[in-house]
């Protein structure tokens, strides 16, 4: 399982992939030390990579383990993981 964390106000999430590559957002909102709220989102397919990486600038780069690299750009507005 590959994973990417970035937390936000009041919440923060994950980025998982599985082992066909499918990746999924996990959102764990929360008040301080409690879970108000767990959602899992199915987000996209991507080659099976050894790591993932989500930049400031609305890019995630994923470092494939046996293809081509992927760079993803999330257009201003409908980036899904903010």
């Amino acid at each position: 399982m590959i994973f990417d964390k970035r937390p936000r106000k009041g919440a923060f999430f994950f980025l998982l992939q599985s082992e066909e590559g499918d990746l999924y957002k996990i959102t764990i909102e929360h008040e301080e030390e409690e879970v108000k709220a767990l959602k899992i989102k199915f987000f996209d397919t991507v080659p099976i990579a050894s790591s993932l990486c989500i930049l400031k600038s609305g890019f995630l780069f994923v470092a494939s383990e046996f293809g081509n690299q992927c760079v993803i750009f999330f257009f201003a507005g409908t980036n899904p993981l903010t």
